[in-house]
């Protein structure tokens, strides 16, 4: 009971991160400035974080209460993998996001550098 606690807080952590670094590049693309980016930020941050935190409190539940449900445990079972689906979803989002982030930050590298280039010049 304890490592099950225990695994619970640490993957509720780790789901906090998440979301906070989500949040983060979200201002960082509004600030770029890509809309797009942004939006697309946020879409990431809300889908999978409340994706994520519901398959997470579901895994705890099930490693609490599967025991005493017998035949129910299904439902949990079938929500379970429902979720997975809808959080693998969200992290493929994720990493095509960050390929954009990626594209933007050389971007605007070549940018800056062209500015300092004529200011010092």
């Amino acid at each position: 009971m304890a490592f099950e606690t225990l695994e619970f807080v640490v993957a509720a952590i780790g789901l906090i991160g998440t979301f906070a670094q989500l949040a983060y590049l979200k201002k960082l693309a509004f600030r770029i400035p890509d809309l797009p980016l942004s939006r697309q930020a946020d879409s990431v941050m809300w889908g999978f974080g409340v994706s994520y935190g519901l398959m997470i409190a579901i895994g705890f539940g099930m490693k609490l209460l599967a025991p005493s449900l017998g035949g129910g445990a299904m439902v949990f079972v079938c929500a379970f993998g429902f979720l997975g689906l809808v959080v693998l979803a969200y992290a493929i989002l994720y990493l095509l996001m960050l390929f954009r982030f990626g594209r933007q930050f050389e971007e605007q590298a070549k940018l800056a550098r062209e500015l300092w280039s004529q200011a010092s010049a």
